[in-house]
């Protein structure tokens, strides 16, 4: 055999070698492939089961989703703001806020005084603008109202003491003593009497009468320029009472703690201290 010819048969050799060795190398990296695959599943695997079972991912997802919805929440009306400005003022543990946007009035009560309601206090259907009176369940003798400046009325009546106006007496009105006495001694008939305010101004008024109202009168006035009514009344009334002792005019004026309680006037003024438009 000659030189050349050992030569090529020792480069076939060489060249089969090789690629015999190659095809032996082949599954090597299918394997190395296969390992690498099984780590990352055993890695996403212990994750899922770390993270209690939800994928982290879906997690990032979701809050971005949240995320995005409470910057979609609309915004909140004017009405909603002033409920929620309104509320945030309490009138204390014993006391009721009563709030009425139709009618525009605010104020603190008594819880103990019961439910307050709305009730129409036009005398016919045909008045004018808008006349209405707030009253307790569990007092009777107290009452919250307006009158708007524009009600009228065809119908001729007296008018009584738990019933609202929106007249404030002028400061010449003002006295703390009695005057415009009817009547002499025991027999004065009536009499009136001007009473301060615990948020100042001369807006409280006291009479007695035996004549047409047989009884103590009380009429507090504030002005609020609400949305319906300029001035917003608290009116007290108690008839004269057998029991009480108290049964004329100059018995009230001698007594007048009787029929209308210190602590009466003190929950009295503060209704009206806390009279307010809404």
């Amino acid at each position: 055999m000659s030189p050349e010819t050992n030569n090529d048969t020792q480069k076939n050799d060489e060249a089969e070698v090789a690629a015999v060795a190659k095809t032996k190398r082949l599954p090597r990296k299918v394997l190395y492939a296969s390992a690498a695959l099984i780590v990352v599943g055993l890695a996403v695997l212990v994750g899922f089961l770390l993270g209690g079972g939800k994928a982290t991912a879906p997690a990032k997802t979701a809050q971005n989703k949240t995320t995005a919805s409470e910057k979609k929440q609309p915004a909140k009306t004017t009405t909603e703001k002033k409920i929620e400005e309104t509320t945030s003022s309490s009138c204390g543990s014993e006391k009721t806020a009563f709030r009425d946007e139709s009618i525009g009035v605010q104020f603190c009560y008594l819880t103990s005084w019961g439910t307050a309601s709305v009730q129409d206090a036009k005398v016919a259907a045909s008045d004018t603008g808008h006349r209405e009176v707030i009253r307790f369940s569990s007092n009777p003798y107290v009452i919250v109202g307006g009158m708007s400046d524009d009600w009228s009325t065809t119908v001729g009546r007296g008018v009584g003491c738990l019933e609202p106006d929106n007249v404030v007496p002028p400061l010449s009105a003002y006295d703390t003593s009695w005057h415009g006495l009817e009547g002499y001694g025991t027999d004065v008939s009536y009499a009136v009497r001007s009473l301060p305010s615990s948020v100042g101004g001369y807006s409280i008024q006291e009479s007695v009468s035996d004549l047409l109202v047989s009884g103590v009168c009380v009429q507090g006035h504030k002005v609020i320029s609400g949305s319906r009514y300029r001035v917003a009344a608290v009116n007290y009334a108690r008839d004269f009472a057998p029991a009480s002792g108290i049964t004329t005019p100059a018995q009230h004026m001698a007594e007048p703690n009787v029929l209308f309680s210190t602590e009466m006037r003190t929950q009295y003024d503060a209704v009206l201290a806390s009279l307010a438009a809404y």
